[in-house]
């Protein structure tokens, strides 16, 4: 890969991590508001819901938005440390159409859909509790 092609992706990658850092900062924010208004608004369950839905909705988009600024830090340590675009399974060089689509990308295709086909017969475990899950086992019903 090129210095000019580097020097590319490492201003593409800092933009995109400026703007999850700053979506990120709202999210927090709207999160923070909803915990604050949450104890002074007693709605009745249909309320409740709604707001265990729109809870459940930022903290997802909190989780995703984590998530994509780790895998942005981590592109930007390989552009760093000069193994940008080199595959993590099998140390191939990725294609740079996948990369110009996807400059976060990890693995090249073929062990991508070769990770994705072994994942996809491993059973999901629940790793984390939505808030409504926490209010389910905090209300005695369980």
């Amino acid at each position: 890969m090129t210095a000019n092609q580097l020097t590319r992706f490492r201003l593409r990658l800092r933009s995109r991590l400026e703007g999850i850092q700053s979506k990120v900062g709202e999210i927090r924010n709207d999160l923070l508001q909803i915990a604050e208004a949450r104890p002074a608004v007693l709605g009745d369950s249909l309320d409740q819901a709604k707001d265990a839905m729109d809870m459940n909705t930022r903290l997802e988009l909190h989780d995703h938005s984590l998530r994509s600024k780790v895998q942005t830090q981590q592109a930007l340590e390989k552009i760093n440390n000069g193994t940008f675009g080199q595959c993590e399974s099998c140390e191939e060089y990725i294609d740079m159409r996948r990369l110009e689509a996807h400059p976060t990308a990890a693995l090249c295709l073929e062990c991508q859909d070769k990770q994705e086909r072994e994942n996809s017969f491993r059973p999901r475990l629940l790793t984390s509790f939505r808030y409504s899950d926490l209010m389910y086992l905090n209300s005695g019903a369980v």
